[in-house]
């Protein structure tokens, strides 16, 4: 396959042989796809079910897509053009933006992977974009656009519209994922722009979250004129123009309907264009990693560790642990990420609502919840030391103290967080009477949650993204199995933390005095699990430190 990829002729001797044509070479990247797609379900049952999974949703939303297409043929069909805007713009959208945070980088068909083949930038080109489709969100995106035939099926102009609208919207979106994907390849290789960059998609993300307050507000303002307004402009960009030309073609504005279409061929054709010059920067790039200017500390000058940290960190090897893992917490741009939301949450469910004038103290139970979410970021903590934990193991740490050492890391700058946090609930709701319930609640949600961590950190671990990569993938393809252990984990400690709900729970609607025992007694309760989950967690690390090592390392295939 490799010969038949760079064109050289292995039956004969003599001159090389002709390079593959476009058919030949989509039908061997489409071949390639498959067989590496193959090979790595048939190496996992965790990726065979996870597959199975994400194969059977598909289907359901392909399913489900259809039957609302063929509902819309019995509405008006004004409403049913603007219904399809909205949601087809909403899909095309997400194509768009969710290969950042959910699908990622496709590492099976990695553009630098083939930086030392002598390979037609065009035909790699061709051979990606035909793998591309290979997949359940190309294969769903293009049922549930050919269905909207069903919802335009009053004439054959109309169902042609929608046959090559249907078309034209699936090729647009599988080149944006694409083009999204090898421009972020190229990006995140530079230290300082993948900071950047996730600076700024936790600003966004905050700035959509703090958004939410006013969606009330903004849906009372939503006529029905606003509406056709809004989807009038969608209508005119590479979100809806392939989903409202099949309206214009039924009520006999067909030039306006071909414009919307030659407006989606033309965004197609800008985006190839972005992604051949992405593609063209990582292959002659060589896949090497951007390096900025050398820092300018000098060697022995300084410490790692920030001076506050080296007062209270005890020091031992328990606290030798505790002060790399709180290194790592923001030299890692992988963790950095996770930590950077810490701000934004507090954004959102501090100050939205006051902004927003919500007084309800029901508002005090998000400060535990702000403390179970910190415990849900260090589910997969241990894989984030990749290849290094080979350290603790060559040197015989006990686990219980690699266990204890993370936790008390991460600990210190969580328990400060969660405690500001709840006291600027009570304050801000002029609850002070809850702070006691609240600080209590929150300090036995974070301990709660790093107990929990202390095991599922090394029984569930799975791989994380290289340092080097985009921090919101996966490598290996696993993205819905981790879903779901992220959500068995959530599910786990969600029921573990219950208690200290139900008794906050009584502290905010019957008697606050209870507040009082639970400041007491729930960071207690916290500990308890916090030394059982190291226990149990540093166990199974004595016993499968090889196999664990084996498991976090990402493989390549």
């Amino acid at each position: 396959m490799v010969a038949q990829l760079i064109g050289v002729g292995t039956s004969s001797p003599g001159p090389a042989a002709p390079r593959l044509g476009a058919a030949e070479t989509v039908a061997l990247f489409v071949r390639l796809k498959l067989r590496l797609v193959g090979n790595g379900l048939m190496g996992s049952n965790r990726r065979l079910i996870a597959s199975l999974i994400g194969t059977a949703a598909g289907i359901g939303m392909a399913v489900a897509g259809s039957y609302f297409a063929a509902l819309l043929r019995h509405a008006d069909s004004a409403d049913a053009y603007v219904v399809l805007v909205y949601a087809g713009s909403a899909i095309v959208a997400g194509w768009m933006l969710l290969p950042i945070f959910v699908f990622g980088i496709d590492e099976s068909l990695d553009p630098r992977r083939f930086v030392l083949l002598p390979l037609d930038r065009r035909a790699l080109l061709v051979g990606l974009l035909a793998a591309g489709f290979v997949g359940v969100p190309s294969m769903t995106t293009l049922v549930v656009a050919l269905s909207t035939t069903v919802t335009w099926s009053y004439g054959i102009v109309p169902v042609v519209y929608a046959v090559v609208g249907g078309v034209l919207v699936t090729v647009f979106c599988v080149i944006a994922s694409r083009t999204v994907t090898t421009a972020l390849s190229e990006i995140v290789r530079s230290r300082r722009i993948r900071d950047l960059w996730s600076v700024l998609g936790m600003l966004l993300v905050g700035l959509l979250a703090v958004l939410q307050v006013g969606l009330p507000s903004l849906a009372e303002l939503a006529t029905r004129s606003v509406l056709e307004d809004i989807a009038g402009l969608l209508a005119w960009t590479p979100l809806g123009a392939a989903w409202a030309a099949p309206y214009d073609a039924l009520t006999g504005e067909w030039p306006l309907g071909l414009a919307r279409l030659a407006v989606m061929a033309a965004a197609a054709a800008g985006l190839v264009a972005i992604w051949g010059h992405a593609l063209r920067r990582t292959l002659e790039s060589g896949g090497a990693p951007v390096r900025g200017r050398p820092s300018a500390r000098r060697p022995g000058r300084g410490e790692l560790t920030p001076g506050w940290a080296r007062r209270i960190l005890p020091s031992t090897v328990t606290g030798a642990v505790a002060s790399r893992v709180l290194i790592l917490w923001w030299r890692d741009p992988r963790q950095r990420v996770s930590l950077l939301i810490i701000p934004l949450i507090l954004l959102a469910v501090v100050i939205a609502p006051s902004m927003a004038g919500i007084q309800d103290e029901t508002l005090v139970i998000l400060a535990p919840g702000i403390g179970t979410l910190i415990g849900l970021m260090m589910l997969n903590h241990t894989a984030y030391d990749g290849t290094a934990i080979w350290t603790h193991l060559v040197v015989s740490l006990p686990g219980r103290v690699d266990r204890a050492g993370r936790a008390l890391g991460s600990a210190t700058w969580a328990l400060p967080v969660v405690v500001l946090a709840s006291a600027s609930m009570c304050l801000t709701i002029d609850r002070p009477d809850l702070l006691p319930g609240a600080i209590g609640g929150s300090v036995a949600t974070v301990l709660t949650g790093l107990a929990f961590a202390a095991v599922s950190s090394v029984v569930i671990a799975f791989p994380a993204p290289p340092a080097s990569a985009n921090p919101f993938i996966t490598p290996g393809g696993g993205n819905v199995a981790v879903v779901l252990q992220q959500f068995a984990g959530g599910l786990v400690v969600g029921l573990v933390s219950l208690p200290v709900y139900v008794v906050l729970g009584l502290t905010i609607w019957w008697r606050p005095e209870i507040g009082w025992g639970l400041l007491i007694a729930g960071p207690a309760y916290g500990l308890v699990l916090l030394r059982l989950g190291n226990r149990l967690g540093g166990r199974y690390l004595d016993d499968n430190g090889p196999e664990l090592l084996s498991r976090i390392t990402p493989t390549r295939t």
